[in-house]
């Protein structure tokens, strides 16, 4: 019963994202521009100005549709009495999927729109383009797009566990080069002070 009514909320929630995004505009949030209209323009009213802003300024318009179609299907699983570990792991696959597009679409445009693509794609993007070409940035996200989109689907139930794992150690991965940069750096910079005052 409890499942059931989460269930209901979620698909609530997802309903109300979907407005929200569907009717956002740069004029309704203090975020976007010192011009803020009187009366929003978004659908759902100040609660979809919110929803909206923190979802497009964070993972961008493209990455939040995504997200808001997991959110649906987490609801849609909860209701039909999926187990919530598949619930969980699929959820998690559209989160990956989401983020992936988010980084790939951000490393291949110059002039990347955070309200396309979102602060956290446009950050991750330029952070792995110090160590990584744009177009292994771009083809590995894509993939890693691709294969949570696939392994979400019922047809791919089976390899969706193993399928999670890899995706989650190939997102995970670049993020432990960058932070490897950072601590060398930090090794270095100490080295060349304990230099300095011998």
């Amino acid at each position: 019963m409890i499942k059931i009514i989460f269930g209901y909320m979620f698909i609530a929630f997802s309903g109300i994202l979907l407005l929200s995004l569907l009717s956002f505009s740069p004029n309704d949030s203090a975020f976007f521009t010192s011009n803020i209209s009187q009366i929003p323009q978004n659908i759902a009213g100040k609660l979809g100005v919110y929803l909206s802003t923190f979802f497009v300024s964070i993972y961008g318009k493209i990455a939040s549709y995504i997200l808001n179609f997991g959110f649906f299907a987490t609801g849609v699983n909860l209701i039909t009495g999926k187990k919530i570990g598949q619930i969980f792991l699929k959820f998690l696959l559209f989160f990956i999927a989401s983020l992936s597009i988010s980084i790939a679409f951000s490393a291949i445009f110059k002039n990347a729109d955070f309200i396309k693509f979102g602060v956290f794609g446009i950050v991750v993007s330029n952070l792995l383009k110090e160590l990584l070409p744009t177009e292994f940035i771009f083809i590995l996200f894509i993939f890693l797009f691709g294969i949570s989109i696939i392994s979400s689907m019922k047809l791919f139930r089976s390899l969706t566990g193993l399928i999670g794992k890899a995706l989650a150690f190939l997102f995970i991965l670049p993020f432990g080069f960058i932070f490897a940069k950072k601590k060398n750096k930090k090794l270095e910079n100490n080295l060349e002070s304990k230099k300095e005052k011998n």
